[in-house]
């Protein structure tokens, strides 16, 4: 599907620049539950110094949001898609990019889940601002991920 690039009457389509697959052993809405606590997101994604939600509380379909990142860049994002205990999809802008974060969750077993979460970028420079932005953002879910495990399988 695609989107106007800025003020020209053209379509820019989606770029796929990340697609991060992993499992823990966390029943599906306790995941939901603790993931839905973006504030709380710093205990294991240290790559985000603190975090913001509007309105205050568990993220709804309803929330905004802002992440102060590592070296002090700001990052912000507007929920546009809310499926509990499911999905969700928030989007933010980057530079002349829109960058679309999607959240699935999947039950697999009575007690695991799986998580897909997908990076999608549209926009001026989406094909290349885009790809270093994944770079860097595969590195800080790599770095992420065995952290996030580690407290789903330890707070169950």
């Amino acid at each position: 599907m695609g989107r106007k690039c800025g003020a020209v009457e053209r379509r820019c389509p989606l770029i796929r620049l990340i697609d991060y697959r992993f499992n823990a052993k966390v029943e599906l809405n306790r995941a939901w539950d603790m993931l839905t606590k973006v504030t709380d997101w710093p205990t294991w994604a240290t790559h985000i110094k603190s975090a913001t939600l509007a309105p205050p509380g568990s993220l709804t379909a309803e929330s905004s949001g802002t992440f102060r990142l590592a070296l002090g860049v700001r990052s912000t994002f507007a929920v546009d898609h809310f499926e509990p205990p499911n999905r969700w999809r928030w989007t933010g802008p980057l530079t002349t990019m829109k960058i679309h974060y999607d959240h699935i969750f999947e039950s697999i077993a009575p007690n695991q889940t799986a998580f897909r979460w997908t990076v999608d970028a549209s926009g001026i420079g989406s094909r290349t601002m885009g790809r270093l932005f994944a770079i860097i953002y595969k590195r800080n879910l790599a770095a992420a991920a065995p952290r996030l495990i580690k407290l789903l399988e330890t707070c169950t």
